[in-house]
């Protein structure tokens, strides 16, 4: 009996865990190393990647404030993970990275309607946003995370369905289900932006990397199956030593 079950748990393991992440294939890379934004769509501001990452050298007035703001991808993304490094400069300092964007740029922030993070390095904070209409910015929720200037930090959101989850440096942030009253943007680019009232000031994106996800995302049940499975191999193997 204890054969048959340790068996059965590493045929299950094995195969929840070949059906992970490892399956998701690449829709969309981008480190800069070309020296151009080839692929990006500009709504808002300047940049530059000739330094080998994505820098905001200019930035346009809106709402009172400086911002820069470019897209990329395919409007039939529906279920991806967005990944990118953003590295702050000096002064006040706001990064946005957007899913499921249409960008529109008679719109407000110069992208139609999105959900997006604000990853605010004035005020230590992360805030989880979706943009509707003209100067229409709505918080979901918000978290304090510090941040410093002139510091790298890598940043990740995971949209399946109607539900994003996200992370700073593997520290997860979010895990939010839209309903209700929040629109429902089914599909969309992503999108990069920035705003600071200093104007730009060296910040910058790098390694960008956006990935279908075709397969639910690992749960924790998922890596326990993996261990005990295995677990159960090796008592296995102990036996028919002996």
């Amino acid at each position: 009996m204890k054969k048959t079950l340790s068996i059965f748990c590493l045929v299950s393991s094995l195969l929840l865990w070949t059906n992970s992440s490892n399956a998701w294939p690449l829709l969309f890379e981008d480190n800069f190393d070309g020296g151009d934004n080839y692929g990006w769509i500009t709504t808002l501001g300047a940049w530059d990647a000739s330094s080998g990452k994505n820098v905001v050298i200019g930035t346009d007035p809106l709402c009172g404030t400086q911002m820069a703001y470019t897209y990329a991808g395919e409007p039939s993304w529906k279920d991806y993970t967005f990944e990118s490094d953003i590295t702050f400069g000096t002064g006040d300092t706001e990064f946005y990275l957007a899913v499921r964007a249409n960008p529109d740029s008679s719109l407000s922030p110069g992208g139609g309607e999105q959900y997006y993070l604000s990853v605010d390095g004035d005020n230590d904070l992360v805030r989880l946003r979706y943009t509707s209409e003209p100067d229409v910015f709505v918080r979901l929720d918000q978290v304090p995370y510090t941040l410093l200037e002139q510091t790298t930090y890598h940043v990740q959101i995971t949209i399946v369905e109607n539900t994003l989850q996200a992370w700073i440096d593997g520290t997860p942030l979010f895990d939010y289900t839209f309903s209700g009253a929040v629109p429902d943007y089914t599909c969309g680019l992503i999108g990069i932006g920035y705003k600071s009232n200093e104007g730009a000031d060296g910040a910058y994106f790098d390694n960008v990397v956006v990935n279908a996800i075709t397969q639910p995302v690992p749960e924790p049940a998922t890596i326990f199956l993996v261990g005990f499975g295995l677990a159960g191999l090796t008592s296995l193997r102990r036996k028919f030593r002996k």
